[in-house]
């Protein structure tokens, strides 16, 4: 967070929630590139909504997990 105190948290919510918008804007992307948006009915929209977000919330845990990685490999929270 590079020297941000608490009270900026809003500030930094929202810079996720920005990243998350740019993410889902990826695979939307990805998705039309290999074909994966075909139907136009609303059946077919809501699956492919369903699976974008899927794909949105595995990427952010993997990106949780790394960030955790990286803090423990650097003794970040660890008690002295």
């Amino acid at each position: 967070m590079s020297g941000r105190h608490v009270e900026d948290g809003g500030e930094v919510a929202l810079e996720g929630r920005q990243r998350e918008v740019g993410r889902l804007g990826e695979i939307r992307e990805a998705q039309r590139g290999i074909g994966l948006v075909s139907g136009e009915s609303l059946t077919d929209r809501v699956v492919l909504t369903a699976k974008n977000y899927s794909s949105l919330i595995g990427w952010s845990m993997v990106s949780a997990a790394e960030s955790a990685r990286s803090m423990r490999a650097r003794n970040y929270g660890v008690a002295k």
